[in-house]
């Protein structure tokens, strides 16, 4: 018999009679256990679904709501999941056929190209009809799921502090499964109460439609990107002076590392513990205004005492980047747009060819470098140049100290010089990486190249890494917003170095319209997780003629030339 209990909702502020939980595990469902939960549907239409997660982002649980009652499957072993799938289970046959492909119903969940991703891999299982609830936010989309719970219910009609806690992450934990079946419990009730009137309207997720290799491709970018935020820490400590100071109600500290800093975010409160008089009082703020080192936080209540420790409570915020490569995707799950007709995507991913036509490129020119060069870096270097289809993707990999950075300098040297308006964009993982390639350039005496640098990072932080091409640096508070500012600020550059989380900002589009992406070469290839990419291949797709990848060999993939170590 599996276990049936009650549970009171506590998260909005309205009564509500106790919710119904039934637990069964995915191999148990029965056509019967599917028939008494459809049974509970008396309102509208509306389901919603939850998924949980293990430690590794295995999927775990899957719960799904009515406004009564709380249906909640439990996912067993590997060995569970391929006998599940030999012997076609009638259960999750009629889980599939009377709820997830059923276009009657309409599902709700936070975030639907995670559940779909883990319905389809885990489960083998497609959904259709299936609602984003951040949908309901429009273009400006809240950070995260309680400041679109906020968004949606008036301030006083939820339980922040409670509602904090519940959507902290999307945890799998059978000593509480309350809190698993509470989310989906919400989702429904935000659903069903508060946007009826916009549910037929917004799009949905329909993943029956996808073709297997499309949908396989799309499923493993989400869950990648789901694992990687899964690893964020929930709290950080956060190094600063003891000293500091109370003015107009705000506390005034130093950052002294750059790495725990203290960032302004929607998405965290700050908790500051002071000793005064031989006791430990801790306080509760968010960060205000954050420049270089220094940083104020907006706290209820004046501190005082000495001491002061500063922790940072919730996961770091999802950077540009991250934010950008989700949206596309989402896009790309709600057939918007399509990933595979983006430049270069069939032969990073290995899909069948592409019809993807290139922007032409200019004629190959000749390698023109004054230092020597070996075999193996002529080798590459030619690569570089050929304007020929079969190398308008090129892959380097040697060990440190092989030469790529020369490999690099020389390939821009020689196609800058054979064709000075060419827009040639060096990129890397890390500010530093992309420091060295440009001082490399100017050590070469190739000058006519503009670096892009992150504010926050160089302020007080990393000026001293800019001495030497100080000059060439465009910091990003001082990015041009038209394009007459962005011809004056690049004069005759045409290679722009930046990191590749730098392509995803708005703020480069007038910099991009005077040194045009179509040559793109990337060092530290090897450490960048392969779903970072898109965002560069979508929004430049235009423009983008060459790809040119370079990392090291100890973390590359076959068929990527090697470059010999130097001996």
């Amino acid at each position: 018999m599996e276990p049936v209990s009650h549970f009171e909702q506590d998260i909005l502020r309205k009564n509500h009679p106790p919710i119904r939980l039934t637990i069964v595990y995915d191999y148990a469902l029965t056509v019967e256990h599917v028939a008494d939960f459809r049974a509970t549907m008396t309102g509208p239409a509306v389901i919603g679904v939850a998924p949980a997660f293990g430690v590794n982002g295995a999927f775990r649980a899957i719960a799904f709501a009515s406004s009564t009652d709380v249906l909640l499957l439990r996912i067993g072993t590997t060995t569970d999941l391929e006998a599940k799938r030999t012997a076609k289970l009638t259960g999750l046959n009629r889980l599939a056929d009377d709820i997830l492909s059923n276009p009657a119903l309409t599902k709700v969940a936070f975030r639907s190209e995670v559940l779909a991703s883990a319905l389809f891999l885990d489960l083998y299982l497609r959904v259709a009809e299936l609602l984003d609830l951040f949908s309901l936010a429009g273009t400006q989309q809240p950070p995260t799921i309680v400041a679109l719970l906020s968004k949606l219910v008036d301030g006083n009609g939820i339980n922040m502090r409670k509602a904090r806690d519940l959507f902290r992450d999307d945890a799998y934990n059978m000593q509480d499964p309350n809190r698993m079946a509470m989310r989906a419990w919400v989702a429904q009730a935000m659903a069903a109460t508060h946007c009826r009137a916009s549910l037929g309207r917004l799009p949905k997720l329909d993943n029956r439609v996808h073709h297997t290799q499309s949908l396989t491709t799309l499923s493993i970018l989400v869950r990648q990107a789901h694992q990687l935020d899964a690893l964020k820490p929930q709290t950080t400590k956060n190094d600063v002076e003891h000293d500091f100071k109370m003015e107009d109600g705000k506390l005034l500290v130093k950052n002294t590392r750059y790495k725990t800093r203290l960032q302004a975010s929607p998405t965290q409160v700050v908790h500051v513990e002071t000793v005064c008089q031989g006791r430990r009082t801790i306080h509760e703020g968010r960060v205000g205004r954050v420049r270089g080192h220094a940083a104020t936080i907006d706290v209820k209540t004046n501190i005082v005492g000495q001491d002061i420790s500063i922790t940072t409570v919730g996961k770091d915020p999802a950077t540009n980047a991250q934010r950008a490569r989700q949206e596309i995707v989402w896009r790309a799950f709600h057939r918007q747009i399509s990933l595979d007709c983006l430049p270069f995507f069939s032969k990073i991913w290995s899909y069948p060819k592409s019809s993807v036509n290139l922007p032409p490129l200019p004629p190959a020119p000749s390698i023109d470098y004054s230092r020597p060069l070996n075999d193996s870096q002529k080798t590459a270097i030619d690569a570089i140049l050929s304007d020929a289809d079969e190398n308008r993707l090129v892959m380097i990999h040697g060990p440190p100290g092989t030469g790529k950075t020369t490999v690099i300098s020389a390939a821009v040297n020689s196609m800058s010089k054979a064709c000075p308006d060419r827009g040639i964009w060096l990129l890397a993982q890390s500010n530093v990486a992309v420091k060295n390639i440009a001082e490399k350039l100017a050590s070469i005496d190739f000058l006519k190249f503009k670096l892009l640098v992150s504010e926050g990072f160089h302020f007080e932080w990393h000026e001293h890494l800019y001495d030497k091409i100080s000059d060439k640096v465009i910091l990003s508070d001082e990015f041009p917003t038209d394009l007459v500012t962005a011809e004056n600020a690049l004069l005759d550059a045409r290679v722009i170095l930046c990191t590749l989380s730098m392509m995803s900002s708005s703020h480069i589009s007038p910099i991009a319209r005077v040194a045009r992406v179509q040559t793109v070469i990337i060092d530290e290839a090897s450490q960048i997780q392969i779903g970072d990419y898109i965002p560069l291949l979508q929004y430049f797709k235009a423009t983008l003629a060459k790809l040119v990848f370079i990392g090291d060999d100890k973390q590359r993939s076959s068929g990527i030339s090697i470059l010999p170590r130097r001996r």
